[in-house]
């Protein structure tokens, strides 16, 4: 169940656990831009620092898989790492921060 970190008019950070058993997780980023502004970047690098220390390694997938997307989250360290089957039937690319 995703539970909400941060929901603004111009973005949704939300995140999710997936127990894999043996008491391993592996935690899962979903971020949702509604509106690209210098704002949205301000808003999440100050959260950022709280953030990034939910789990190790943090997963992302954005709902749009743009270059924008991909040059927004490798700015808070964020590197591609597979292409995923999302639930609504697309092919996004899935992040990794370690």
């Amino acid at each position: 169940m995703r539970q909400s970190i941060l929901s603004v008019p111009e973005f949704d950070l939300e995140y999710h656990q997936e127990d894999m058993g043996n008491g391993k997780f592996l935690t899962f980023l979903h971020l949702e831009v509604y509106r690209w502004s210098p704002s949205v970047f301000r808003q999440l690098k100050a959260i950022w620092p709280t953030v990034s220390t939910i789990a190790r390694p943090l997963f992302l997938v954005g709902t749009r898989d743009t270059p924008l997307f991909h040059k927004f989250v490798s700015r808070f360290g964020f590197s591609p790492f597979l292409k995923v089957g999302c639930t609504d039937d697309q092919e996004r690319t899935l992040f990794i921060f370690t």
